[in-house]
């Protein structure tokens, strides 16, 4: 059996965190109906380093976070608590992991692509694995 790719590990382990912390996770952006707040887990990027018998390297992988604009402190709060389980993650199945807290920087932006205003967290995840 094939294990999986590093890039389609973490994505399901960030899932299961995410899930974990009782947020709504879609892996697409959901309809225009679903309640606020929720989390999506978009695109990735494999940096991958090959040696004669192992593979490390990073990925980079977007988590966003929607929130009403009313509502910062929730979407704050949110982005908080995830970051929390990412820098405790050590291990999944296959790999090790490792965050890399200098190129993780977290943005809270104004979002207007609605007719509702919101909060847009965007966490641009980046780990080692090995």
């Amino acid at each position: 059996m094939m294990i999986k790719q590093p890039d389609q590990e973490l994505y399901d382990e960030v899932f299961k965190i995410c899930q974990g912390l009782g947020y709504n996770v879609f892996t697409y952006l959901p309809p225009d109906k679903t309640p606020y707040p929720f989390v999506y887990i978009g695109e990735s990027q494999e940096l991958p380093t090959a040696t004669k018998s192992i593979l490390f390297g990073t990925i980079q992988l977007s988590i966003h976070i929607y929130g009403l604009h009313t509502k910062r402190k929730q979407v704050s709060d949110m982005k908080g608590a995830i970051m929390h389980e990412l820098r405790t993650f050590r291990q999944s199945e296959n790999f090790n992991w490792k965050i890399l807290n200098n190129n993780t920087q977290p943005q809270m932006l104004q979002d207007t692509t609605t007719n509702t205003a919101l909060w847009h967290c965007v966490i641009p995840l980046e780990m080692r694995f090995y």
